[in-house]
């Protein structure tokens, strides 16, 4: 299937070293991992027998790793043109962190930021499309942004990316980018929770068989549990870290 632009189509794991970092996701979800060479920094990609992401060292100006910067997921939304949509960032109150620049001949890419910090990708297809979510264990499944402005950002995504916005039910205001089978990512009003030094920010969510083992098996490789494990209407969930802080989510389907 398709993505539709304004969707999640990339992930990729930045992280103070690679080699811890593959070793755990390895051992996690047995995912295989293919370096790209020198001529794009060593940088990864990382399949479960379909594309799931890619892992990469968090850099800085100088060309050495940054050890100050968090080993975090980023989270890319296609566009059909990223320097067109860096203009509609700027005209609507978000942010350009990293400017544009081309992958070889596989697309094109930026990260920018919402009106509330929150930072994300721009990924425009060259001949790489990115990801297909299909729900497997091991890949990802959901996305969403926690924010501490919500009709900020909401005017955001919905300028700049297409969105619908289609508010669902429930005391904390959390919206879809789309209704129905068409929602892709979703946009949670987080000030209850968050602290006041905690940034707004992206998520992913991972699919897997059973959270409650698959937490187990992360604290037995060196991560940590964060928050949960909880049943929700679309699963049971967890916040989880991997073995150098990266956090992410985990989600076992409803049991039928």
């Amino acid at each position: 299937m398709a993505i539709a632009p304004g969707s999640p189509v990339w992930i990729d794991l930045g992280t103070t070293d690679q080699e811890t970092s593959r070793d755990f996701y390895r051992e996690l979800f047995g995912w295989n991992f293919t370096s790209t060479g020198p001529d794009f920094g060593g940088y990864e990609m990382i399949d479960a027998g379909v594309p799931v992401g890619g892992l990469g060292l968090n850099m800085n100006a100088d060309g050495e790793v940054d050890e100050s910067m968090p080993v975090w997921w980023t989270v890319y939304l296609k566009v059909n043109d990223v320097d067109a949509t860096l203009e509609a960032v700027g005209a609507n109150g978000g942010t350009v962190f990293v400017p544009p620049m081309d992958i070889g001949d596989m697309g094109r890419m930026a990260i920018v930021a919402a009106p509330s910090g929150a930072a994300f990708g721009l990924w425009e297809s060259g001949s790489f499309d990115g990801f297909d979510i299909g729900g497997r264990p091991g890949t990802p499944t959901w996305f969403e942004t926690l924010t501490k402005d919500f009709d900020a950002d909401a005017a955001f995504y919905a300028a700049v990316l297409g969105w619908e916005n289609a508010l669902m039910e429930g005391e904390i205001r959390y919206a879809t980018n789309h209704s129905g089978d068409g929602a892709t990512a979703g946009l949670c009003e987080a000030n209850a929770w968050l602290p006041d030094e905690a940034p707004s920010f992206w998520r992913a969510y991972f699919a897997v068989d059973d959270t409650d083992a698959t937490v187990a098996r992360i604290q037995e490789l060196g991560g940590s549990l964060l928050d949960g494990p909880m049943d929700s209407p679309f699963g049971r969930v967890a916040t989880v870290a991997d073995s150098l802080g990266g956090a992410f989510q985990i989600i076992q389907p409803p049991r039928n």
